[in-house]
């Protein structure tokens, strides 16, 4: 890829954000002149030479260049995926982004769009977050960090860092749900006391467990047959729910009951994914309607059980009073954007509750859907998982869905008869929540199925929020 204006930009960027005293504070008649020059010097075939010589030494015009080039763009940026208008140097452009998921050549940052090309965020009448002093400057343009902010695996309160992945699908890749409603289906698969096992180790000296599940293949292939049949859009899975045998013939499950039907996506929780000699990834996986992988996120956090949650499941924690997940933790987050649903990344279970990166991914790259598949007891609406989840939909205005499993359950069923607890026991289990904002105001959606049927258990609805309840 030849040298273009998203290069400059890039270059622009960085010196600006290394030194915010360059962003001009010069009166606005100024600012106005200066932003025409720049853009004449640009011209409408983005000549990067002849802006570069505009600028020459002159570090205070670096704003200005910078924003004649985000203007330039501009036409890219609220085209919607659709190519059909754009001038013929445009089109070329945006061909170019689609192929590459990038604006600019290869090497150093990655320039793309602020707004993705589909979903709610594409509206340019839906006023995007601005979370940064130097974003707050530009319309159509961001450049995204190599690494971006989170926490430490084992400790919320100390700060880490992870890399940060993006890609854009090909529109023949994804299945088109146009201005449907979304309707969502979801099983547990995992619905008896003994579909997961949790074996005990040491890690050193620190006692683990190692969530291991049952092989649901014929399960699972009955589950997406029925939901595919019922319409659904998109079909989701709980954490540590699908097992690596499962998951190597999943694929092809999906691409024969899901190709001629409306699945565009499969969220497909968790699988214990073997790490050489090391410990597992706790890896989530999400599959378009052919079988085709496009977007897997390693756990990024670990839940770790203290005594409480030990004593609620009746596991026995280590000498220091903990119990540790047995995983491998992943070093890269992935946002993916696909045609009709947008922007989406996968959070897995802890890693909803952390501030980051979740609050940096939906701040700055305008999240539709964040799912987030957990191993929990029943989810209810008072469950940390809608609350989290409803501070998600707040400050970045996605969907979240949150899919559960079963045997949680029953472990805190038997904890509560043994102490006598009965009030607590219950008979069906929270299996998944929806989690969207009307207004200002969060609603939540509480799918529950019964303990104990024989037969699999899947369920689906329609994204209609208003017709939910309020999160209090």
């Amino acid at each position: 890829m030849a040298d273009v204006p998203a290069d400059y930009f890039a270059e622009l960027w960085a010196a600006l954000d290394a030194d915010h005293g360059l962003l001009s504070s010069s009166p606005s008649a100024d600012r106005i002149n200066l932003i025409a020059a720049a853009k004449t010097a640009l011209g409408s075939a983005g000549i990067t030479s002849d802006l570069r010589k505009w600028v020459g030494t002159n570090k205070d015009r670096f704003i200005f260049a910078a924003i004649a080039i985000d203007n330039w763009y501009e036409p890219i940026g609220r085209c919607k995926g659709n190519r059909v208008g754009l001038p013929l140097h445009m089109s070329e452009v945006f061909d170019d982004y689609i192929a590459t998921s990038r604006l600019n050549g290869p090497g150093g940052a990655r320039v793309i769009l602020r707004r993705p090309f589909w979903g709610s965020w594409a509206d340019s009448a839906v006023d995007i977050p601005l979370p940064g002093e130097l974003s707050a400057y530009f319309v159509s343009l961001m450049s995204l960090p190599d690494e971006i902010a989170s926490t430490c695996p084992d400790d919320s309160t100390a700060p880490s860092s992870v890399r940060l992945k993006f890609r854009i699908g090909r529109s023949a890749d994804s299945k088109a749900i146009g201005g449907a409603t979304w309707k969502v289906g979801i099983a547990p698969l995992a619905q008896l006391s003994g579909d997961i096992k949790f074996e005990r180790n040491l890690d050193g000296t620190l006692a683990s467990y190692d969530a291991q599940v049952a092989d649901f293949s014929n399960r699972i292939q009955e589950v997406i047959d029925t939901l595919c049949r019922a319409g659904c859009h998109i079909i989701a899975f709980p954490e540590m729910a699908v097992h690596e045998n499962t998951f190597a013939s999943l694929g092809a499950i999906i691409r024969k009951f899901g190709a001629d039907s409306n699945l565009s996506l499969v969220l497909a929780g968790t699988t214990r994914t073997t790490n050489g000699s090391g410990k597992p990834y706790n890896r989530c996986t999400i599959f378009n309607h052919r079988g085709d992988i496009v977007l897997q996120q390693n756990k990024l956090t670990r839940w770790n059980l203290d005594a409480s949650l030990c004593s609620r499941f009746g596991f026995d924690p280590g000498g220091d009073g903990m119990y540790y997940e047995h995983i491998t933790v992943g070093s890269e987050v992935h946002i993916v954007e696909e045609r009709d649903i947008g922007r989406f990344a996968a959070l897995i279970c802890e890693d909803l509750s952390r501030t980051q990166p979740g609050q940096w991914l939906r701040n700055n790259m305008l999240l539709d859907l964040q799912f987030t598949p957990v191993l929990d007891a029943d989810l209810h609406h008072d469950k940390w998982e809608a609350n989290f989840g409803g501070k998600a939909v707040l400050a970045g205005g996605c969907r979240v869905i949150v899919t559960n499993s079963m045997p949680l359950t029953y472990c805190q069923n038997e904890t509560n008869r043994k102490n006598k607890a009965m009030k607590y026991v219950v008979t069906d289990s929270g299996i998944g929540l929806a989690v969207d904002r009307v207004g200002d105001k969060v609603r939540v959606k509480v799918l529950r199925a019964p303990l104990g049927s024989a037969g699999h258990e899947a369920q689906y609805f329609d994204w209609e929020p208003t017709k939910w309840q309020d999160l209090a």
